[in-house]
């Protein structure tokens, strides 16, 4: 498998990113957002609308890390089958949990659909497919707890699945009909936008280096194209996922980095009816709008080489096997040319829960991260409740099983 050719690296989302902001940095703010990805611009923009003096700063662009390079499914549930969440979480904090997802996929493509530029929404549906027999059972155990529990969850057997997709390799499926798919970088951009419009600053190519203890409250040290800059905030929000380690050490065994891989073909009719996954998500794919097949996954099969790593450079060992994958998956697609492929480094959480909260021990610090390749389906709500605490000085509820505090327990 290692003498497939690797194609060209570049993510196919990004390939009509826009130019790069630099707003004019504050000597002081209110509010400092680390981090320009999904989490961080969500957040920025759930406390400019409460009205506070917020600034996001990126060392990169948005959307430069996981938010701009995933599959783009916007889907209910974290990173587990839901029976899988039932047995390690317990009935109730499993059901709650569910509940929350579906909350922010229903809030969040709301939102996506009220907004006046295309980020390529659609509510597709959903297939988690079966490639064995095991995996069939938990999927169609999957399927009555879900439903048992209130959700709308559907099992398709192999000879619905073939029937309702056309052809089909696999043993059976769960189908979520609210689950969708969008494009995600434009997703991070049209919030950045969002974001400058109602009076948000945004800095590009400005890393933190540092937070450190301030009579105001915090000093951020910086890094910038013009040089070392200081600046003050009496908040500080981590949103830094893969990479919240730098700045919380604390987080180092709790929020771990996690490559993965991904491969777009040429150009094609369609051929695929929705978002899908199979072997418990580790293989995920979907039809771009422009008709790019895009798949990801097979990460289990280097799992070592793949953990803790920052750097985003192919794997050949990855690539021929999603391209091993493709072809015997999908007979429509043999000899499809690869078009492009390339990685992204997640931050999967050491309980599969993302961190939402303040830091414990630090006063004025708040962090989310850590969603587990699971943002979209998380991140919204999250920020969300996150505001409403850091603004309104109570706890959130809904956010009562994602606290940072759980750490210390």
């Amino acid at each position: 498998m290692t003498t497939t050719p690797l194609p060209t690296t570049r993510v196919l989302w990004l390939e009509d990113r826009p130019a790069e902001i630099r707003d004019p940095l504050p000597e002081a703010v209110e509010a400092v957002v680390v981090g320009a990805g999904l989490a961080g611009l969500s957040l920025a923009l759930h406390l400019r609308r409460l009205g506070v003096e917020v600034c996001v700063l990126e060392r990169e662009h948005p959307a430069a890390g996981a938010s701009g390079r995933n599959a783009g499914h916007l889907l209910a549930g974290t990173s587990e089958y839901y029976n899988r969440a039932v047995d390690l979480l317990g009935r109730e904090k499993a059901r709650e949990i569910w509940a929350f997802t579906v909350a922010n996929q229903q809030d969040f493509s709301a939102h996506l659909l009220s907004l006046p530029v295309e980020t390529g929404y659609q509510r597709c549906g959903y297939l988690a497919c079966a490639t064995t027999e095991h995996e069939r059972r938990e999927l169609e155990q999957t399927a009555q707890l879900l439903r048992e529990d209130g959700f709308e969850s559907e099992f398709w057997s192999a000879e619905q699945l073939l029937k309702r997709t056309g052809r089909s390799p696999f043993l059976g499926a769960r189908y979520s009909p609210d689950d969708g798919q969008v494009q995600p970088a434009r997703v991070v951009w049209a919030l950045a936008d969002e974001l400058r419009a109602a009076g948000g600053l945004l800095a590009c190519r400005t890393e933190v280096l540092a937070v450190e203890s301030d009579p105001a409250g915090w000093r951020l040290e910086l890094r910038t194209p013009e040089g070392a800059r200081r600046l003050r905030a009496t908040v500080v929000i981590h949103c830094t996922n893969a990479w919240t380690f730098q700045l919380l050490p604390a987080f180092t065994d709790l929020i771990s980095p996690v490559r993965g891989q991904m491969l777009a073909t040429e150009r094609l009719h369609k051929v695929i009816p929705m978002a899908m996954a199979a072997n418990y998500g580790y293989e995920y794919w979907r039809q771009a709008p422009n008709g790019e097949v895009v798949l990801g996954g097979w990460r289990w099969s280097q799992r070592e080489q793949e953990i803790g790593v920052l750097t985003e450079t192919l794997n050949p060992e990855i690539h021929a096997g999603l391209t091993t994958f493709l072809q015997g998956h999908f007979p429509k697609l043999e000899g499809a040319a690869i078009r492009c492929a390339w990685t992204g480094v997640m931050g999967f959480s050491r309980d599969g829960l993302p961190w939402v909260g303040e830091v414990p021990g630090r006063q004025g610090q708040y962090l989310a991260a850590g969603f587990t390749g699971h943002g979209f389906g998380l991140a919204w709500r999250c920020t969300q409740g996150l505001a409403e605490e850091i603004v309104q000085g109570r706890l959130c509820e809904s956010l009562r099983w994602f606290r940072p505090r759980r750490a210390l327990g």
